[in-house]
């Protein structure tokens, strides 16, 4: 009987559709409560604790800055040959560029 109704097809579709949903609903949700345990530990620690954390936190991320830094400092000795070959193709490609127009507004008349 099921086999022969003609929204057969669709009805399985959405109970199958709402089992997954469900199962995801329900495996995200145990993932959520590890979540919220571990945020509720973080929130028990004494404050020292906490802010030693913090303070540990912020001397490592100075020392990626700096690091970051001095890596901007470095000159490489190839970065100015590049640099250098780049103004030059750049104004050779104004230089066309403006011979284009040229011959186009000659074109033009």
């Amino acid at each position: 009987m099921i086999a022969t109704a003609p929204a057969a097809p669709l009805a399985v579709a959405f109970l199958v559709g709402l089992a997954c949903g469900w199962l995801v609903w329900g495996l995200r949700g145990a993932t959520a409560a590890g979540d919220d345990e571990q945020k509720a530990e973080i929130a028990r620690k004494p404050g020292a604790e906490a802010e030693g954390d913090e303070r540990k936190e912020i001397v490592v991320l100075r020392a990626e800055i700096e690091a970051a830094r001095a890596l901007l400092d470095q000159n490489d000795p190839h970065q100015d040959e590049i640099s250098k070959q780049l103004q030059m193709v750049d104004e050779a490609l104004k230089r066309a560029n403006g011979r284009l127009k040229v011959i186009q507004q000659g074109l033009k008349r």
